[in-house]
């Protein structure tokens, strides 16, 4: 291929990449890996790193959620933590303290996490969906930026290997990243909404912003 030649084709291939058609199969493909998905359960590895990638936090626990907007994220150790939405409250409770805070779920502040749970198909009106293949490993990869405001998160990449989410990876407006990988992963556990109601302990003190 001669140069003005191979050019021409390195400019097609730029313009291909950021067409509508492109950010189609994108946002299809993460559409038909996410459709399955009704019902997740894992363990889990989560740290928080700092601008230059350093670790600064680690936790580990278990989690499970169900469509739509319900998630049960128990943090084990150093310290344990317990949040669970029903899709309209949200229950943080600190057993250390003796206390639980509720406050109303906020479809647009929703966990990372909720999004695995997301097939719908206008997820793209509200999310920038971009595709990565390394062809030399077995991860794909979707970058994933929201489009409106107060979001907890201003990227996210969601990993899979063999249509399966292996972990995810999220920036705040901090500058801080925080990474969670997935490990004895199930999908589509028998779970009901009766998982995702909080049953308050005794001598709790419950601090409501649920009016």
């Amino acid at each position: 291929m001669n140069k003005p030649a191979h050019i021409l084709w390195l400019v097609i291939c730029g313009l291909l990449a950021k067409s509508p058609l492109a950010e189609q199969n994108a946002d299809s493909k993460l559409h038909q890996l996410l459709m399955p998905i009704q019902t997740l359960s894992a363990t889990f590895t989560q740290q928080s790193l700092d601008i230059r990638g350093e670790v600064i936090h680690k936790v580990v626990g278990k989690f499970k959620a169900m469509e739509p907007n319900k998630i049960d994220w128990l943090i084990e150790q150093p310290m344990p933590q317990q949040i669970i939405s029903d899709g309209s409250k949200v229950w943080i409770y600190d057993p250390d303290l003796a206390q639980v805070v509720i406050q109303p779920y906020d479809n647009k502040s929703q966990n990372p996490i909720s999004l695995l749970l997301d097939s719908s198909e206008d997820l793209s009106e509200r999310i920038d969906i971009t595709y990565i293949n390394n062809q030399k490993s077995p991860i794909e990869s979707f970058l994933l930026k929201p489009k409106y405001a107060n979001a907890l998160y201003t990227e996210l990449q969601i990993d899979f290997i063999d249509q399966q989410p292996v972990g995810l990876r999220y920036s705040d407006n901090f500058g801080q990243t925080t990474a969670i990988d997935f490990q004895n992963l199930a999908i589509n556990p028998s779970l009901s909404t009766a998982d995702f109601i909080f049953e308050i302990p005794p001598d709790t003190d419950v601090v409501n912003h649920v009016r």
